[in-house]
C-alpha cells in the first residue's frame, strides 16, 4: 500500500480530530476522509497488540462509513456498516477472551488462508476500479485491508471463535464495499436522486450487552439500563446467597445499536456520571445528581452505542440511557441481534449468569431492518 508524506499527514490529522471530544458533551467535528488509508502502524508483539491495532483500523472504517452517502449504492452501504460493527465487536470479544486465558499472547502467528484471499480480492479490485469514486467507501475498504494485516499477525491458539467470526464479517464487508463502489462506477447506475429500497432482513431484540467489568463477578445484563435496574432490588434479590453483597462491582459497561430510517436529530439522556459513545464520538455526561443528555444530528442507518459508568459513589444504581427522536420525543429502541448475544455470552467466564431475566421472545421488536 503506497502513501505520500502529504497524504499520510492528512490522514493522521483527521484521526486526531475524530478522536477528540469536549468534556461539555459536544464532539469536535470529524475530519473529512479520503482514500486511501494510511500505512498500518507497527503493532506491539503478541495477540493484544495485533488485535488492538486491527480494532483501531476498524474504527477508522466505521467512522468513514458513518459519513458515507447512501443513495445510488444499492443498499450496500448499510450492510457494510453492519458488517464492520459486527467485526469490531468480535475483535473486542477476542481481546477479552485472550485477557482471560493467559498463554495465548506468546504463541506464534497463525496465518489464515481466508485473510489472504480477502486481501487479494481488495488488491485486485483496486487495480481495475476507478480511483476517484466513492471516497468514503474506498477509505473504509483500505482500512479493512489494514485490519486484515493485523489479524494475520494474531498468534495461534483458541480465541473463542471470535477471530474467525471477525474474519467472516470482514469478508462480507469487503463484498458489500466493493459492490457499493461498483454501483457508483457503473455507467448503468440509477440516476442521481433515485430512491434505493432496502428490504428488511434482521430480527432485532430490545437490549444491550452489559458487563460488570470483572471476571470475578460472574454475571451479565442484557436489558437496557433504565436508571434503576442495573443495581436495583430485583438484581440484589437474584444475587441473594450467590454473592457477597458487600463486594459491589466498581464498573458497568454496555453496548448496543439503534436505527434511524431517515436523518434525524436525536436526544440522548443518561444517568449521572455515564460516558456515552455514539459511532466513536464520546460524550461525557457527568452532571452529577440528575439525568442529563445531549442532542445531535445523525444520518439514516444503524448507529453503535456504548455506555460506561464507574461506581465510586453509588452511580451504578442510577445507570441508564434513553434515545428519542426530535421533535416529538419518539423513543428510538436500543437493540442487539441474536448473533451478537450469542457471541457475547460465549466470551464470558464459564458459569456466568444473566441478572435481568431478559427473554428474547418478550424483547423482540416489531420491526426489522437490513443489517
Amino acid at each position: 500500500m503506497k502513501t505520500t508524506p502529504a497524504l499520510l499527514a492528512a490522514v493522521l490529522a483527521g484521526l486526531t480530530l475524530a478522536a477528540c471530544a469536549t468534556s461539555s458533551g459536544q464532539p469536535r467535528p470529524a475530519a473529512a476522509t479520503a482514500a486511501p488509508a494510511a500505512r498500518p502502524e507497527i503493532a506491539r508483539p503478541g495477540a493484544t497488540g495485533s488485535l488492538a491495532a486491527a480494532r483501531r483500523a476498524l474504527d477508522q472504517a466505521i467512522e468513514s462509513m458513518r459519513t458515507a452517502t447512501v443513495g445510488n449504492k444499492g443498499g450496500f452501504v448499510e450492510r457494510a456498516r453492519a458488517d464492520l460493527v459486527e467485526a469490531r465487536l468480535n475483535v473486542t470479544n477476542c481481546l477479552a477472551f485472550i485477557a482471560a486465558h493467559p498463554g495465548i499472547e506468546t504463541q506464534p502467528p497463525a496465518p489464515s488462508a481466508e485473510i489472504s484471499a480477502i486481501s487479494t480480492r481488495v488488491s485486485d479490485f483496486n487495480v481495475t476500479s476507478r480511483p476517484n469514486h466513492a471516497p468514503n467507501l474506498r477509505f473504509a475498504l483500505s482500512s479493512v485491508q489494514t485490519a486484515l494485516v493485523y489479524l494475520q499477525q494474531t498468534p495461534a491458539g483458541d480465541r473463542g471463535g471470535f477471530r474467525d467470526h471477525a474474519i467472516a464479517s470482514l469478508g462480507q464487508a469487503v463484498s458489500d464495499l466493493i459492490a457499493g463502489i461498483s454501483q457508483v462506477d457503473s455507467p448503468d447506475r440509477p440516476a442521481r436522486g433515485a430512491r434505493t429500497v432496502v428490504q428488511p432482513e434482521a430480527t432485532l431484540y430490545r437490549g444491550m450487552l452489559g458487563s460488570y467489568g470483572s471476571n470475578e463477578f460472574p454475571f451479565y445484563f442484557l436489558s437496557v439500563p433504565d436508571g434503576s435496574n442495573i443495581w436495583g432490588e430485583a438484581v440484589k434479590t437474584s444475587l441473594n446467597g450467590k454473592w457477597d453483597m458487600a463486594r459491589t462491582p466498581q464498573q458497568f459497561t454496555a453496548s448496543g445499536s439503534f436505527y434511524l430510517a431517515s436523518p434525524a436529530k436525536v436526544k440522548v439522556e443518561a444517568g449521572r456520571a455515564v460516558t456515552v459513545t455514539i459511532d466513536r464520538l464520546q460524550y461525557d455526561l457527568s452532571n452529577y445528581g440528575k439525568w442529563n443528555g445531549i442532542e445531535t444530528e445523525l444520518a439514516a442507518g444503524r448507529h453503535t452505542l456504548t455506555l460506561s459508568v464507574g461506581n465510586n459513589g453509588g452511580q451504578l444504581a442510577e445507570c441508564g440511557v434513553k434515545i428519542t427522536a426530535l421533535p416529538g420525543e419518539t423513543e428510538v429502541p436500543i437493540f442487539v441481534t441474536a448473533g451478537e448475544v450469542d457471541d457475547f455470552v460465549r466470551g464470558l467466564p464459564k458459569g456466568s449468569r444473566e441478572l435481568s431475566a431478559w427473554d428474547a421472545q418478550q424483547s423482540k421488536l416489531a420491526f426489522k431492518v437490513a443489517l
